[in-house]
């Protein structure tokens, strides 16, 4: 799995463009919001590219009250009032305001530090800018996992979401040259976004989404094609709205 930025050039991964290897539904039990969903990427006995007509009716789904949508959904949701203040900063969650630092060491114009851990990322300023968007956007058209939490090993809800267009770099502790260098960030993840307290999001390298969602997969919310796990939109159809992923937000 590559990121966009990691992807570029005339050589787009083959599952941008539909051609995806054999697949079967997953029997990971839990919800799965909005359009995508988790398919197991090897040893099925078939390929699963598109969803029912059915299901490509009602694409969306507010992470908040479960009401299905056509289009994105623009927060607060038209239907339980909930919005995304926690997430983007607005009235931050404990946890924004803990990691929030964490994940902007590159406003401050330092290296990107470790704080502890194998991997971080930090937003640059195009990141912070557009946080809000971002955050929408992985709600939108992000595909859903758990994770287990660093401190007490709990299964955690988290959004992934890949756009074409670096907004952080991130490092790696195998790798001393990326806490001065980095490594362009193109996706974003949302961890535990229904709790005021401990949800926030965060950029993320290919490295890190590679090592948790290995054997995940998801599909195109625009067009329903299988993709890599975090690629909520293919590229044929971002190629369809100029790359321009925040008009995606208004379809």
């Amino acid at each position: 799995m590559r990121s966009w930025i990691e992807s570029s050039g005339p050589g787009w991964p083959a599952i941008y463009l539909g051609r995806a290897s054999p697949t079967k539904r997953s029997t990971c039990p839990g919800r799965h919001y909005g359009f995508s969903r988790h398919i197991d990427v090897v040893g099925g006995p078939k390929s699963e590219l598109f969803l029912s007509a059915k299901e490509a009716r009602m694409k969306f789904t507010c992470f908040h009250c479960g009401e299905k949508s056509k289009t994105p959904i623009r927060f607060p949701c038209p239907t339980c009032r909930k919005g995304i203040d926690h997430l983007d900063g607005t009235t931050p969650s404990i946890s924004f305001i803990k990691k929030y630092k964490e994940h902007t060491d590159l406003i401050g114009g330092s290296g990107i530090n470790l704080y502890g851990k194998t991997m971080n990322c930090s937003f640059d300023h195009i990141g912070v800018a557009k946080l809000s968007d971002l955050v929408e956007f992985t709600m939108n058209f992000g595909h859903e996992a758990t994770v287990l939490s660093l401190h007490g090993g709990h299964p955690t809800p988290v959004r992934v979401a890949y756009i074409p267009q670096v907004f952080g770099r991130g490092a790696k502790k195998s790798d001393p040259y990326t806490l001065i260098s980095g490594i362009p960030c193109s996706g974003c993840c949302v961890m535990s976004p229904c709790s005021i307290i401990y949800g926030h999001p965060f950029p993320v390298i290919t490295e890190w989404v590679s090592d948790k969602f290995a054997t995940s997969s998801g599909n195109c919310s625009v067009c329903g094609v299988v993709t890599s796990f975090g690629m909520g939109v293919c590229g044929r159809c971002y190629s369809s709205h100029g790359y321009d992923w925040q008009s995606m937000l208004d379809i």
